[in-house]
């Protein structure tokens, strides 16, 4: 499999309480593609992102991301592969209430010790808040931001470890028009710049255009 591309084959899921099941019989998404998962809620979006980032585990069938069947690995290296590999963006934004702007967006050289945490990865770090508008809230922390300024803080912590692939779970359902179209600008660029596949749930049909495939997870996922 090519560097960046993401690719599910057979794949099953289900979890072990409730009636909800999946079954993708193939994926193909290409390196630098921007793909958008639309659909109800309770669909499996999530679920799908969460397979791809091997948070969850398929019964039967592959998931290979960036070179590597994911669906293989052990917990720890899908850890490792995570952390190098994947730039994420949580729906609840994930941040730690202890910690500074700058010191959430480093937050993954903290947590995985495969990850090293350089003077050029803080220049980076600073940069990224620079762009997003926080260049000047680096040292405030997550109570003193507005739900907005959160989520651009976990835009930056998904890009700051330069990821092969970008997986975004609503990045800009929190945002106003302005801030939504700025993240959307960035995550692009990154996206097209290192040729990084970009998978994002989103329920904004204005941004759809911005995307080069939109996929209803029902059509995807039976």
């Amino acid at each position: 499999m090519a560097e960046g591309v993401i690719q599910i084959r057979d794949l099953q899921f289900g979890y072990r309480v409730g009636m909800f099941r999946m079954a993708v019989e193939r994926l193909h998404i290409a390196a630098q593609e921007r793909v958008a998962l639309i659909g109800p809620s309770g669909c499996g979006k999530t679920t799908l992102l969460n397979l791809l980032a091997g948070i969850l585990v398929p019964s039967k069938g592959e998931i290979g991301v960036d070179g590597t069947c994911i669906s293989a690995l052990n917990q720890e290296d899908r850890q490792d592969f995570r952390a190098l590999r994947m730039g994420l963006v949580f729906q609840e934004f994930e941040l730690l209430e202890y910690l500074t702007v700058l010191d959430n967006v480093l937050l993954p050289f903290r947590l995985n010790p495969i990850l090293q945490l350089t003077e050029a990865v803080r220049k980076r770090a600073r940069a990224l808040c620079d762009e997003v508008g926080l260049g000047d809230k680096i040292k405030r922390y997550p109570a003193h931001l507005s739900q907005g300024e959160r989520q651009r803080v976990a835009v930056c912590r998904a890009l700051v470890t330069e990821p092969k692939v970008i997986l975004g779970d609503e990045p800009t359902g929190n945002l106003d028009p302005a801030n939504r179209d700025l993240v959307m600008d960035i995550l692009s660029e990154y996206s097209e710049s290192s040729q990084a596949p970009l998978v994002m749930v989103t329920h904004d049909h204005e941004l759809l255009d911005r995307f080069d495939r939109t996929m209803d997870i029902r059509e995807v996922a039976a």
